[in-house]
């Protein structure tokens, strides 16, 4: 296994290229809470009566949650610049699925979820069990089902139709993370990281047809999800282990860190400028799900609050992260 001297604490700075500092005292507090979609009313989805202090020697307190009535500092939003390609009615926001297959938004900033729209897509399967989402730099929202295909929703409508992706193209797993990656050209990749163990595969982003394998990563056991953002960072998540790949070779970037106390139900994550929002639920399924933030500088897992529901995919388009 190929190990690169850049921890992921560089590559998550490298993300944050506005604000470094991103738990700064005095900073505006984000809260955890779920927006009505026709009141405007807001559902508060879990405790947050505190603050975290400025940074600090947090040594690995990362399996430890702090208190859950806690919150986190939220830094200043910075401007987002839609690069070529990108369409600026997209929402400034990030999707989310959850487990009964509903469609909805959040701010990754204030951690304010919008009210989610149910969706039908034409599943092969008695029951439609939705496993993992990405959005491409069109802000065309994909999830893979449990019937092993991969489905297109529109979100403007939320229309659901099937793509042309075949499963056990080159006898590739059917359990994936999938997420586009951006290229400077205005299009996307499309990069799929399976589990036991992890391959890491490129498919194109319209015919959905395998392309290339770029590595092998027998450390990463379960079903991971996988997060690219636009400045070059491909990061992957397994519930057990957060770490960095190399966009090139496929290479683990030293797993910096491990969540040993995280609920066995689904999880999912978001990469967004420099932290880790983390989602785990302790099933059975549509039991709430935990939503944590993860501040690799200071190396802190936080516990912030809820979903009502057991959300199994998050993503956000190219143009936003």
């Amino acid at each position: 296994m190929h190990h690169s001297r850049r921890s992921l604490v560089a590559l998550a700075s490298a993300l944050a290229m506005v604000g470094a500092g991103v738990y700064a005292c005095g900073s505006r507090t984000g809260l955890v809470v779920v927006a009505e979609r026709d009141g405007g009313n807001v559902i508060e989805a879990g405790p947050h009566d505190a603050t975290i202090d400025s940074p600090h020697d947090a040594g690995r307190d990362v399996g430890h949650d702090a208190d859950a009535d806690a919150k986190f500092d939220a830094p200043a939003p910075p401007p987002i610049i839609l690069g070529q390609g990108c369409d600026a009615s997209q929402p400034n926001a990030a999707y989310f699925m959850t487990i009964d297959e509903k469609l909805g938004t959040f701010d990754p900033e204030t951690l304010i979820f919008s009210d989610p729209h149910k969706v039908s897509c034409p599943v092969f399967s008695t029951e439609h069990d939705p496993h993992t989402i990405a959005v491409n730099r069109a802000g065309m929202v994909f999830v893979l089902y449990n019937d092993d295909n991969i489905y297109e929703i529109d979100p403007r409508t939320y229309a659901c139709t099937s793509t042309p992706y075949k499963s056990g193209q080159m006898d590739y797993p059917n359990r994936f993370g999938m997420a586009f990656r951006w290229l400077q050209d205005g299009g996307d990749e499309l990069r799929l990281l399976s589990a036991a163990p992890s391959r890491l595969a490129i498919f194109d982003p319209v015919s959905f047809k395998y392309i290339d394998e770029l590595g092998v990563h027998p450390d990463i056991l379960s079903i991971p999800d996988l997060q690219a953002t636009p400045d070059g960072g491909l990061f992957a998540f397994d519930k057990t282990y957060l770490v960095g790949l190399d966009l090139d070779s496929g290479a683990m970037i030293y797993p910096d860190q491990d969540f040993p106390n995280l609920e066995l139900g689904p999880w999912t994550f978001l990469a967004w400028r420099g932290r880790f929002i983390l989602f785990d639920a302790p099933g059975p399924l549509t039991t709430p799900s935990n939503i944590r933030v993860y501040d690799p500088v200071v190396m802190r897992l936080q516990m912030v609050g809820k979903y009502p529901t057991t959300i199994v995919g998050v993503a956000a388009s190219t143009c936003l992260n």
